[in-house]
């Protein structure tokens, strides 16, 4: 992704040197709570935000973290569930109505996301990075009263399969408001990031472990999309959600899930 590569090198064509100086530094506990949702487990990285230290340091740090992580996280197969990452952030909430081996189907509650969706957020790295950008600096205080606010879980993007297998996705990139912000948003002042009020709504999920890009999230939307026809269930089949609940940087399994919506 475009970020692990920010990180590790400093540079960036979509985010200038200053606001990674203040992201790295002044905001950097937030950083990871919204993009990891746990800055406990990043209890070092706190000392870069108390000391204020140097740019370069910050990167030389934050890129010798990561190479730990990598490292650490090699047998880390453990396989989790949504109530593993709720219990610490925000999430949606929901009802299971029906759970078989391969899928369940839940129905998720009224709620209000923030959304990001560029005019050329066609899936590539910079456009995935992008809106990823967008999302964290409305967060941070880039918004109409200038006002910080929490992550949530998970981070879900809306995919627009192209014509062909070859072609490029179009797809838009959301995470929940924290609920105590619903009854009166703040507004977003980046004309390309919205609120969305979102309804009650049915849904058939398909988990899985895995460090996924957009093959895997195609592969698991396809198997989904074949068990429940095959199931005799109606659903929309034009597009898909890919939702990612743990926003770390390890190579290892990660636990994800795709979802379509029922007809």
């Amino acid at each position: 992704m475009i970020l692990l590569r920010v990180l590790l090198t400093g540079t960036s064509p979509k985010i200038e040197d200053t606001q990674l100086k203040q992201l790295c530094t002044t905001d950097f506990p937030l950083f990871l709570k919204v993009f990891t949702g746990y800055p406990q487990h990043h209890r070092h990285l706190a000392k870069i935000a108390k000391e204020k230290m140097s740019f370069s340091k910050v990167v030389i740090i934050l890129g010798s973290w990561l190479f730990i992580n990598i490292a650490s996280a090699a047998d880390t197969s453990t396989t989790k569930t949504p109530a593993d990452y709720c219990s610490k952030v925000s999430c949606p909430e929901y009802t299971v109505l029906e759970k078989t081996d391969d899928w369940e189907l839940r129905r998720y509650e009224a709620s209000k996301w923030i959304s990001s969706n560029p005019k050329t957020a066609v899936y590539t790295d910079v456009s995935e990075g992008q809106m990823l950008q967008d999302l964290f600096l409305y967060l941070l205080g880039r918004n109409a009263d200038n006002t910080k606010l929490n992550g949530t879980t998970p981070l879900v993007t809306k995919i627009i399969p192209g014509p062909t297998p070859d072609s490029e996705s179009d797809m838009v990139m959301s995470m929940m408001l924290p609920p105590d912000t619903w009854d009166n948003p703040i507004a977003p002042t980046d004309p390309t990031v919205t609120i969305q009020d979102i309804p009650a709504t049915d849904i058939y999920v398909r988990s899985f472990d895995d460090h996924a890009q957009q093959a895997e999230y195609m592969d698991n939307f396809a198997q989904l999309s074949e068990d429940l026809t095959a199931s005799g269930l109606s659903f929309d089949d034009t597009f898909f959600y890919a939702a990612l609940y743990e926003r770390t940087w390890r190579i290892s399994t990660r636990y994800q899930e795709v979802w379509v919506v029922k007809n």
